[in-house]
């Protein structure tokens, strides 16, 4: 998953473009890389919806919270949160709005589970939009997305990467 500060760096777009490329190309000439992405992302380059439960293997505590606040027996009231998060900009806070007038929003029972949507999908792609557009643009370049979007996510991930080599990682640490 892309660092939502990788703008610090100038050419931060252009990277994720090439590397999208790279992947599109390692795809399309049948190469197996050694790199594993989240789901959310497998699920971006196939033009699948993402959810909620895309957090759980990219920010496990936060799908945590979030899955306690959907039970029905909590009451999310008491958190005295609103439809907003708070980032931090190299030692400087910045009030992010999960919707338009989010700060002003207060987090309810009756609320709860367009909050989570909101806060997943602001974790998953808008805390990160302007770096993974660019890598699916590049991906895109290579490999057109009505293509793609015939496989499942778990598919696209054993034709980029493969099956994990468990025996030969056993056979180092021995």
């Amino acid at each position: 998953m892309p660092n939502p500060k990788s703008y610090i760096q100038t050419d931060h777009i252009r990277y994720f473009k090439f590397i999208g490329r790279v992947i599109g190309k390692a795809l399309f000439e049948g190469c197996l890389l050694e790199c594993y992405f989240v789901r959310s992302i497998y699920k971006m380059l196939i033009g699948q919806k993402l959810n909620f439960k895309d957090l759980e293997d990219f920010d496990n505590n936060l799908y945590v919270g979030l899955n306690w606040c959907l039970q029905p027996q909590s009451d999310v009231e008491a958190l005295y949160e609103t439809f907003s998060t708070t980032e931090d900009y190299f030692g400087k806070s910045k009030v992010i709005e999960l919707v338009e007038g989010g700060k002003d929003i207060d987090l309810t029972n009756s609320n709860k589970e367009f909050y989570v949507e909101r806060k997943a999908y602001y974790h998953l792609y808008k805390s990160v939009q302007q770096q993974l557009d660019a890598f699916l643009d590049g991906f895109y370049e290579i490999i057109p997305k009505d293509l793609i979007s015939i496989f499942t996510y778990k598919e696209l991930e054993l034709l980029i990467s493969g099956l994990p080599d468990f025996k030969s990682k056993l056979f180092l640490i021995t």
